[in-house]
């Protein structure tokens, strides 16, 4: 190749990784009344096409290439259009555009803040089967003409049909008998020159698996899924009156709430979405975001009190649902759009106004870890790109605030509004802390309840009132070691102790692998394995046996989906008393009146992780574990004791007394402080840069000289060094953290990735921009 040619390859590449950043916003018009626009195609391509003077921008089009027909989106008009491959011709699919421009600024300031190419985002915004092609037999000539046909005509026509079936019988064949494929199903039959052969030919057609939905269709569809309902009559404490006249007084902006759990947010969000969409416009709505599918199951119903036609868009609905929809909010037949991490993209014409509950929550962060996905987003950031973009009002609201947006609120680049007391009636539960040191470990490690903690829980049986267990780990048993050698089964593929559950066997947490409880120990052939520690699973058998009471159990294992976490909700909610043992689901935002003592079974396993996060992770989770007690409204006479129990080998570690003491100002001044001195954000921008692949030495091999070029370009950075997670699926996990002080060493980053390749001698190279965990 010539150095021209790579160079050339070289700026492509470039655009294709970092999205509109080489792009400039004049355009050139090629003759008159024509315009280049550019095309995200599927597998990371971009083309352009030469159109009239219209603007294209959010069309679906089906495009001819070199021996290729994709279908893809037209993202952007451009100037030079000679830089990308040019169609040969291209054909607009649909009458109106498939994704609103907004959403299409959205999706590309998304790309380059990330560092992820463009149609690895635009998946995010509409669902995937719309960028998916498919053949199938075009109607046979003959059958339209009329029944007089000359002899020369059939001599021509079974000519045609000759020729054919030489090239393509097999394909038509299959056609017959399925009447459709896939295009990616057909190449596998023949290649993809045939196929654009035979539909020029006329003897196939080329088109869309999905069309878009008709207006009329989704207005009798959506009817199903409202309720009217009467508003409740809430009477709003003067805390909550001041929040919502700070939000509603002005145009825009972008607000913290920062509430006390019990504090009555949710009205005060409810109410400025109300005040807010009052002279709205068609095509406009609001979104408000949940950190987990299972809150938004259970909100929804309070939600569509002041908002009957409000829908829910995440993941977890059934294809059919969500695409429903996802129309729904393309049309504007909803206003309010309630969802999860991915809901940021719903496809309204314009958002008004856009609310993120529980900010502190890591879970709007995209992890690496359990996805397919390359491109790792934050919804609360995107949701703040969102509101720029559309000039949205944008609310953020949480007990225990990121230390990153409370940061901003204290230097007034956003508006801090503050909630310290809960409305009137709610009483703030005791915090009690339980010194596991003083209890008898191998007690504990065969049932892990102390003495005071399940006396109280006695007590609220008695009473006929509901408990919430804490415990941040899967499965009945930790492990499966032999008490003769000291063997610990761990999986085959990954550097991971195997955990112990009654249905599966043992199972690995990182790879999902399965194997069956061996009856001796491969190393000294030993019977005597045992079980070691415990988990929700073994927590919950053992609640059952000793209270006889119901318990409900809400972990991964046991929510597979929206249904189960809302059957399981209902349950606990109406069930008198009852126990609900769970990991960090049970600490989400939900709000049950009867639950009036909270515990933590061991708090320690979160302080021990290796990261900077740890602590604000531990601070943010005990209170808002112990928020979830105490909600419900006394009367003046009433006597009721709500508690928050905390077990710990660490009693005196200043987090658990920060929390205990609900001083979330002191957390911040100590946390903030510490952030400061090592550079972590807010201070800095920091980029987890993860090298993955099969072969060990070229992992860190190529990490090494990735990190090297990192340095001598100033770039400050940590690494290399093992992930984490360093064996996953037989795969090898290396990683190196940048930090970004500027714009000025966001490019440089940048550059570095122009000049190298994201699958290097085997090696997978991957970017997690402000990642939530930099183990």
């Amino acid at each position: 190749m010539t150095s021209r040619k790579f160079l050339l390859k070289s700026k492509i590449l470039f655009y294709i990784v970092f999205g509109q950043e080489k792009l400039e916003d004049k355009t050139t018009q090629t003759s008159k009344g024509k315009k280049i626009f550019l095309v995200a195609l599927p597998k990371r391509e971009l083309c352009t096409i030469e159109a009239e003077d219209k603007n294209l921008i959010g069309y679906r089009v089906i495009v001819e290439l070199e021996n290729k027909k994709d279908i893809g989106i037209v993202i952007k008009e451009i100037g030079f259009g000679e830089r990308f491959k040019k169609a040969k011709s291209f054909a607009i699919v649909d009458e109106i555009p498939l994704i609103p421009e907004n959403l299409i600024k959205l999706c590309l300031e998304v790309s380059g803040r990330y560092i992820a190419h463009i149609s690895d985002i635009i998946p995010l915004a509409c669902p995937r089967k719309y960028f998916s092609l498919q053949i199938k037999l075009k109607k046979n000539k003959s059958e339209n003409k009329k029944k007089e046909k000359n002899e020369n005509a059939e001599g021509n026509e079974r000519n045609e049909e000759k020729k054919i079936e030489k090239s393509a019988e097999r394909l038509i064949e299959v056609l017959k008998n399925k009447k459709k494929l896939t295009l990616h199903q057909a190449k596998k039959i023949i290649k993809i020159e045939k196929i654009i052969e035979l539909e020029k030919k006329g003897i196939i057609e080329i088109k869309p698996e999905k069309k878009i939905r008709k207006k009329e269709e989704i207005i009798k569809e959506i009817k199903k899924q409202i309720n009217e309902e009467e508003m409740p009559e809430i009477i709003l404490s003067d805390e909550q009156k001041i929040a919502l006249q700070k939000i509603t007084e002005k145009k825009g902006g972008v607000f913290l709430i920062h509430g006390a759990t019990g504090s009555g947010k949710t009205e005060v969000y409810l109410r400025a979405i109300k005040e807010t969409l009052r002279n709205k416009n068609e095509g406009e709505g609001a979104i408000y975001l949940l950190p987990e599918i299972s809150i938004t199951t259970f909100l929804i119903s309070r939600i569509r009190k002041y908002f009957p036609n409000a829908l829910i868009l995440h993941s977890g609905l059934k294809e059919k649902e969500r695409e429903i929809n996802w129309w729904s909010a393309r049309y504007g037949l909803c206003e309010l759009i309630v969802g999860a991490r991915s809901a940021i993209f719903a496809p309204f014409e314009k958002v008004k106004i856009i609310i993120v509950d529980e900010e502190h929550d890591h879970s709007y962060k995209q992890s690496p870890e359990g996805t397919n996905s390359c491109v790792f987003y934050d919804a609360r950031d995107v949701a703040e790109i969102r509101a720029k973009i559309e000039g949205a009002k944008l609310i953020f609201g949480s007990a225990t605030p990121s230390v990153e947006r409370y940061f901003k609120a204290k230097n007034k680049d956003i508006e801090l509004i503050e909630m310290k007391n809960r409305v009137p009636g709610m009483s703030f539960p005791k915090n009690k802390i339980i010194d596991l040191n003083e209890n008898n470990f191998d007690e504990f490690i065969s049932f892990p309840l102390s003495y005071e903690l399940k006396s109280e829980i006695e007590k609220r049986i008695e009473r006929r009132e509901n408990v919430i267990l804490l415990f941040t780990r899967r499965g009945w048993a930790i492990y499966v070691m032999c008490t003769e050698c000291g063997k610990k089964f761990q999986c085959q593929q990954c550097s991971r102790y195997l955990v112990y559950h009654k249905k599966e066997g043992l199972v690995c947490h990182w790879c999902g692998k399965t194997y069956p409880i061996p009856s001796t120990c491969p190393n000294c052939n030993s019977e005597n394995l045992e079980l070691i520690g415990f988990g929700t699973e073994r927590i919950e058998e053992e609640l059952k046996n000793l209270f006889k009471v119901p318990v409900f159990r809400m972990d991964s294992d046991n929510i597979k989906n929206e249904r189960k976490a809302k059957e399981i909700l209902e349950k606990f909610q109406k069930t008198n008393p009852a126990i609900l043992v769970g990991t960090q689901m049970v600490t989400k935002g939900f709000d049950f009146p009867s639950v009036s003592l909270v515990g933590v079974i061991l708090c320690d396993t979160e302080f021990m992780l290796p990261d900077f996060r740890a602590d604000e992770r531990t601070f943010q989770m005990i209170m808002q574990v112990s928020g979830r007690a105490g909600r419900r409204i006394s009367e003046k006479n009433e006597s009721s004791e709500h508690l928050s129990i905390i077990q710990t080998f660490s009693p005196e570690h200043p987090i658990l007394r920060l929390a205990i003491q609900n001083d979330y100002k002191k957390f911040f001044e100590e946390e903030i402080e510490k952030r400061k001195e090592f550079s972590f954000p807010p201070f800095s921008k920091l980029v987890c840069i993860r090298f993955s692949g099969k072969d060990e030495n070229k992992c860190w091999e190529i990490a090494e000289k990735f990190t090297e070029k990192m340095r001598e370009n100033d770039i400050r950075c940590d690494g290399p060094s093992k992930s984490l997670r360093y064996l996953v699926s037989g795969k090898f996990n290396v990683k190196t953290i940048a930090y970004i002080f500027s714009e000025q060493d966001m490019k440089k980053l940048k550059e570095i990735f122009r000049i190298s390749q994201f699958f290097y001698y085997g090696v997978k190279i991957s970017v997690d921009v402000n990642p939530e965990s930099t183990s």
